[in-house]
């Protein structure tokens, strides 16, 4: 049985982290760490945290395929012939081993699967197929669709959600604490240290407002 994922608490400042990783994957770890408004120790432990949870899959360099001669783009629907097991491991094991194929998604749908194809020219689309693609097993349709031009490739992952931070005036019960376990005590370790003055602006403002200090949510 396939294990389920688990759920990963990031709080404002993994948040923050994450977003300027995403922007600046060279920044160095004391230019993040003063940006973040960390040590550059506790910095360093929180990129390494997330590198070790999987939440950081890797660091790598965006290649613009057009400036490497690889300007064609196709998006291929593949249909199989039978929804078996077997054409199905053996499809996804060959379409591994194919450099051309950069991304590959089992989809619902009309198709099975869901290729995006960087390739030279339609000479080398027309190779790709012939001697590849059309080559395996239990394919029974294939459809092409080539990008005319790019309206949108985004690779920044946006936090839509905000964190509730418990205890933003330091009082929290320790029944309170161990209710909330390692989540909550991670929360409140880094608001031993000070808030930036927009948070505690807002932290008062709320306050002010009858708002409940265990329960304002900030950015």
């Amino acid at each position: 049985m396939k294990e389920a994922t688990k759920l990963i608490t990031l709080d404002r400042h993994d948040q923050r982290i994450l977003t300027l990783l995403q922007q600046q994957g060279r920044i160095t770890n004391n230019e993040l760490a003063e940006q973040i408004g960390l040590s550059p120790a506790a910095c360093w432990r929180r990129v390494k945290a997330l590198e070790d949870s999987g939440v950081i899959r890797r660091f790598a360099a965006l290649v613009e395929p057009s400036l490497v001669g690889q300007p064609l783009s196709a998006l291929v629907m593949v249909t199989l012939v039978r929804h078996h097991i077997d054409n199905t491991v053996e499809f996804e094991n060959r379409i591994l081993q194919y450099p051309e194929v950069l991304q590959c998604y089992a989809t619902t749908g009309n198709a099975d699967f869901v290729l995006r194809v960087v390739i030279e020219d339609m000479a080398a689309y027309d190779r790709f197929l012939n001697e590849k693609l059309f080559t395996l097993d239990g394919i029974s349709q294939v459809n092409s669709n080539f990008v005319l031009r790019n309206i949108k490739e985004e690779t920044l992952f946006r936090f839509a959600n905000k964190t509730l931070l418990c205890n933003v005036n330091r009082n929290v019960s320790p029944q309170l604490k161990a209710e909330a376990g390692a989540t909550l005590n991670a929360l409140v370790n880094d608001l031993e240290k000070p808030l930036e003055p927009h948070f505690e602006q807002e932290v008062a403002r709320q306050l002010a407002a009858g708002k409940p200090a265990h329960c304002i949510p900030l950015t």
